[in-house]
Parts: C-alpha cells; sequence; structure tokens
C-alpha cells in the first residue's frame, strides 16, 4: 500500500494494518500487499 492523494492518512494506516494481520495469519515471512484503483483498494494477490 502506498500513498496517495485521494487516501486519508486514517484510511492508508487502517488498510496497511489490515494488510499486515493478513500477512500474519498466512504465516511466517509474508507479504499482502493492495492498490489504490480510484476510490476502491484492491487486494493484489501474491
Amino acid at each position: 500500500m502506498q500513498y496517495s492523494p485521494k487516501l486519508s492518512l486514517e484510511r492508508l494506516i487502517d488498510t496497511a494494518d489490515k494488510l499486515l494481520y493478513q500477512a500474519k495469519a498466512s504465516g511466517r515471512n509474508r507479504i499482502v500487499s493492495a492498490e489504490l484503483n480510484g476510490d476502491e483498494i484492491i487486494q493484489i494477490p501474491s
């Protein structure tokens, strides 16, 4: 997840937090990423 002017700081932190917990739940050494498509945040399959 990367900062975008279209994204509030609160939403950026909330999304990063959710992605972090998804990666943690997937096991060790996992990465979860997402991108902003308009106003929607889309998780990128790893």
